[in-house]
């Protein structure tokens, strides 16, 4: 499979490969022996699969420029290692961390985003978030944080990504209703159902209030209410 990957990089009609995940490649030792034998040889296979991918986008055409995404997984150092410079230990070895241009550590926010009121918590399958830390960036600022709303069943969503930016500058709040600069745009159960729907003019506002957030004044976030109403139907959507 990794022969393959790099065979693809040295096509020209080619411009993207991705490969997940690094922690689940099973080596032909580790494939043909007994789950008893002791098989060390998977950061040794990646590390020679980074090199080689390196030198194969090394190799092609100025014009037809080329990019890696590989995916790992945050492991446990044998024996109690600090992590290198480049970021958290992951599988795969020190390799493919050294050769890399960005590396970004990603993780699901396990407090509720979206919450509906003070009792009820997010509806997992409706939205979430997730929280990206920029371990390494040959291009200048690491350790940037930033977050993407992802919308159930359909993926990364600009405007609720918006729309959660404002909250964490305290220019929006979410209480019975999302508020922001004064308007309110409705329930969190509202602007979940207008992502779902497709209708991205409600978002605008965040949007724009991002290009310049010191032109909205900030604002308290409100106490929800036990019971909040909602104009969409949950059930029914399923």
């Amino acid at each position: 499979m990794l022969d393959c990957f790099i065979e693809a990089v040295r096509r020209e009609d080619y411009c993207v490969g991705v490969i997940d995940s690094l922690s689940t490649i099973v080596t032909i030792a580790e494939a043909e022996s007994s789950v008893a034998d002791r098989n060390m040889g998977r950061a040794r296979v990646v590390s020679a699969w980074a090199r080689a991918v390196m030198q194969a986008m090394r190799m092609r055409e100025l014009d037809s420029p080329f990019c890696v995404i590989a995916l790992s997984h945050k492991t446990t150092p044998m024996g109690g290692g600090t992590p290198t410079n480049t970021g958290a230990p992951t599988t795969g070895g020190e390799v493919k961390k050294n050769v890399s241009k960005v590396r970004i550590g990603i993780r699901r926010v396990p407090e509720p985003a979206f919450a509906m009121d003070s009792k009820k918590t997010v509806y997992e399958e409706q939205a979430y978030i997730l929280e990206g830390k920029v371990e390494k960036l040959n291009f200048g600022r690491e350790g940037k944080t930033f977050y993407v709303a992802m919308l159930g069943g359909k993926g990364a969503h600009r405007g609720l990504t918006a729309m959660y930016e404002c909250k964490k500058l305290g220019i929006c709040s979410f209480g019975k209703s999302v508020t922001l600069g004064g308007t309110k745009f409705g329930s969190i159960a509202t602007m979940l159902a207008h992502a779902h729907a497709g209708d991205e003019e409600v978002f605008v506002p965040f949007i724009e209030a991002l290009k310049n957030p010191s032109k909205i004044g900030r604002v308290e976030e409100e106490i929800n209410d036990d019971e909040v109403s909602s104009d969409f139907d949950f059930e029914a959507a399923e």
